[in-house]
């Protein structure tokens, strides 16, 4: 079983996201974030906690950060 088949969440982002150019500035914050986030966590518990990451971070958009 490869890594990303352990879960839909895994898959899902292995499918749509994993290796792809990020050139929105909204995705890039989003990604930067998780990442940040991930520290000490699996990437998974991350995915599954997504929802809630976008909520806290207001959909992660960046322009009231800036």
């Amino acid at each position: 079983m490869e890594w990303f088949e352990k879960s839909k969440e895994l898959n899902d982002y292995y499918v749509n996201e994993w290796g792809k150019v990020i050139k929105n500035d909204d995705q890039l914050f989003e990604a930067l974030t998780l990442e940040s986030l991930q520290a000490g966590l699996s990437w998974e518990i991350v995915l599954k906690k997504r929802d809630a990451f976008r909520k806290a971070f207001y959909d992660f958009n960046i322009n009231p950060i800036i």
